[in-house]
């Protein structure tokens, strides 16, 4: 009885995080108009949302530069003086909760980026995905959504790792 009870509530995290992915998802059509707190207006620069992802900290929801498309940004919460062995080791956990969510069976699908692959101090590390629409049958309004992780050196002597939801480009 107690090995069911342990089981049932290890299980209990992924469920949560692919709750949360799957609301943030289902705004992604309507410029995540309905996770903003506030009364909505295109031309303002943040908002915060009323979705927020476990383990991460200040999702807002952000008007992406000179336009009114929008996306999601929040900071995974690591300790300050983390060893850059621990950061890449929590971005390595972050990969597989990532790669193991499930949008009503569709899957994610890694996709390349140029920006990760250059030779730049910016991106220590950087992944992306989209779903997967091999099968052609991912509704249209729904083919652009991509979830970017990213390790950055922000050149003050620390690291920061965010998560990105939005279109292909979003957060450029």
């Amino acid at each position: 009885m107690i090995v069911a009870i342990s089981l049932s509530v290890n299980a209990q995290p992924g469920k949560v995080l692919n709750s949360q992915f799957m609301k943030i998802m289902l705004a992604f059509p309507k410029n995540f108009t309905t996770i903003s707190k506030g009364n909505y207006d295109s031309l303002w620069e943040t908002y915060e949302s009323n979705v927020m992802i476990e383990g991460t900290y200040g999702m807002h929801v952000v008007r992406k530069h000179k336009t009114t498309n929008r996306y999601l940004r929040s900071y995974i919460n690591i300790d300050d003086d983390a060893s850059s062995a621990e950061f890449k080791k929590i971005f390595s956990d972050w990969v597989k909760k990532i790669e193991a969510l499930d949008f009503n069976g569709a899957k994610l699908k890694d996709i390349q980026d140029t920006r990760y692959s250059k030779n730049t101090n910016w991106y220590i590390m950087g992944k992306a995905w989209q779903i997967d629409n091999s099968a052609g049958n991912i509704a249209p309004e729904y083919r652009g959504f991509t979830i970017r992780l990213e390790l950055l050196n922000l050149d003050e002597g620390g690291w920061q790792m965010e998560l990105i939801i939005g279109d292909l480009n979003a957060g450029k």
